[in-house]
């Protein structure tokens, strides 16, 4: 009963995100044989992580440089970046 109310409600929320207002947002939807996964394009962990020190950095007076960052995921087989900052 509830793996069946779950592949409906997986359904639904699928149907809404490829035909609601939000279908021409910049987003990949990914959906997993146990999950779905709603990503925004252009946005990766490498991009997050220089975002989130930066806040870090500025919120905080932090007088020792941060010397490395551990950022662990998965990339479905994307090439992403690898979270050099230049």
């Amino acid at each position: 009963m509830y793996v069946e109310f779950g592949r409906l409600q997986t359904r639904d929320m699928l149907q809404h995100l490829w035909t609601s207002p939000t279908s021409n947002a910049s987003v990949d939807v990914v959906q997993g044989s146990r999950s779905v996964e709603v990503r925004p394009i252009c946005v990766t962990k490498g991009v997050t992580i220089v975002c989130i020190s930066g806040e870090i950095v500025h919120s905080k007076s932090i007088l020792a440089p941060i010397k490395y960052v551990l950022c662990v995921g998965h990339s479905l087989g994307k090439v992403c970046n690898r979270y050099l900052k230049s």
